[in-house]
């Protein structure tokens, strides 16, 4: 081959890689130009630097530069503490002046304008109610999830809580304590507390509504177990509250038998306009209270001498008087054997209902029942331990009870019975 070729195709190679490197410089300064534009650059000194819309870690983050990247700086906040930086790709944003190295001072950068600050805030525990006021007292209106965002909207008085507003748009407030906010609390405007309505909810099995502040006076309703009503008012030393069912219905309550959501001595002394009951006193040792105003009825409580009852009415003659017991318990007791407040005769009148059944109960293991009213007689059948069968009948001396039974009838020895009625009341079949 000729050497002056050889020299030539030589030359033209040299030519060409050196314009490949002129070229390649001039665009990476082109590069640098378009990046720096003011002249001040900066290189990120740390792993992954967040880039912010604003200059505190309370905004969001719009990029992420990494360690050894060169960003422009376009400016600073006033404390100097945060820059506003251009990216490679143009995307603006502000960064912890702290994890970068500028060209030049910070503090010589002009201050840029911040953005406004939306205060948000994200829930911070496994579930976050959400209420109609500052204060558990409130009912809750909606339960956000951990992680949650929210839009601060303000607080109460002390920062204990925090009005918010959901991404649907609902507002409510949270318990300060358990939200992480952008901001600080104490920077929110104090907004005022929507009124809170007094309720309570009954913790007892069944809470009985009376007519006036105690137990003296009758009952008027019943609530069960949770049910939330209004609180209206109480009596001067806080034991009784007057409140308003959903029915609208009001009465009163004992104060310890629910649970309000405001302090009960917070609320307005009332006074009862119902007329105390009329009491009575007992006078005997034990007193049984039957379900009717009779021996024949069965007897479902007892009062012991000097206990007050309150009397409830009488039947037609005044021998027996209907009474509560201080337990609430109600019941007929014969009226010799009590003291009472007022005249019998000035009590009203109360229906019986229903006549009493006549009925024994097996008081024995095992007793048998036989075809006639003695033991010489053939069992017919046989009846258990606690037993009951319905009475219709005895022999002349009331030792035998005639019975009903499903296909017919029996007798069983009284000596083994308990009855509900006496035994004398019943007619003479045998």
């Amino acid at each position: 081959m000729n050497p002056r070729f050889n020299k030539r195709i030589v030359f033209i190679l040299v030519v060409l890689l050196f314009s490949l490197a002129l070229t390649g410089s001039v665009m990476a300064e082109r590069n640098l130009d378009t990046t720096q534009q003011s002249g001040a650059t900066a290189v990120v000194n740390t792993g992954a630097l967040n880039v912010r819309v604003g200059p505190s870690i309370g905004y969001k983050v719009v990029a992420v530069a990494y360690r050894g990247h060169v960003v422009a700086l376009l400016g600073r906040n006033s404390a100097a503490t945060w820059a506003k930086v251009r990216l490679f790709n143009g995307q603006e944003g502000w960064v912890n002046a702290s994890l970068i190295d500028p060209s030049v001072a910070i503090s010589s950068l002009p201050v840029a304008d911040t953005p406004v600050l939306t205060p948000m805030a994200a829930v911070a525990t496994g579930a976050l109610n959400v209420r109609s006021g500052p204060g558990i007292g409130y009912g809750s209106t909606a339960v956000l999830a951990f992680g949650t965002n929210v839009q601060l909207l303000g607080r109460n008085d002390n920062g204990s809580w925090v009005k918010i507003k959901l991404a649907n748009g609902h507002e409510g407030w949270v318990n300060a304590t358990l939200i992480t906010t952008n901001i600080a609390i104490s920077s929110l405007s104090v907004v005022a507390a929507p009124t809170l309505t007094p309720m309570a909810a009954v913790n007892t099995g069944t809470l009985n509504v009376r007519s006036g502040p105690g137990i003296e006076y009758g009952i008027t309703a019943s609530v069960d177990y949770g049910v939330n009503f209004q609180l209206l008012g109480r009596n001067t030393n806080s034991t009784w509250i007057k409140v308003k069912l959903a029915n609208g219905h009001e009465g009163w309550v004992n104060a310890s038998l629910i649970t309000a959501n405001v302090a009960i001595n917070s609320l307005p002394v009332m006074t009862s306009s119902a007329t105390t009951a009329p009491t009575a006193v007992v006078t005997t040792g034990a007193l049984n209270v039957r379900s009717g105003p009779g021996t024949g009825y069965a007897v479902t409580s007892a009062a012991y001498l000097g206990e007050t009852v309150t009397m409830l009415g009488r039947n037609d003659t005044g021998s027996w008087v209907k009474i509560r017991l201080a337990g609430g318990h109600e019941g007929w007791v014969n009226a010799s054997l009590i003291q009472p407040s007022v005249a019998i005769s000035s009590l009203g009148v109360v229906s019986v209902g229903t006549a009493v059944v006549p009925t024994a109960t097996v008081a024995t293991y095992a007793l048998n029942v036989r075809s006639g009213p003695a033991a010489t007689y053939t069992i017919v059948a046989y009846l258990s331990q606690w037993q009951t069968a319905k009475m219709v009948g005895r022999n002349s001396a009331a030792t035998w009870v005639q019975i009903q039974l499903s296909n017919g009838t029996g007798w069983i020895n009284a000596a083994y019975i308990q009855s509900n009625v006496a035994l004398s009341t019943l007619p003479v079949t045998g």
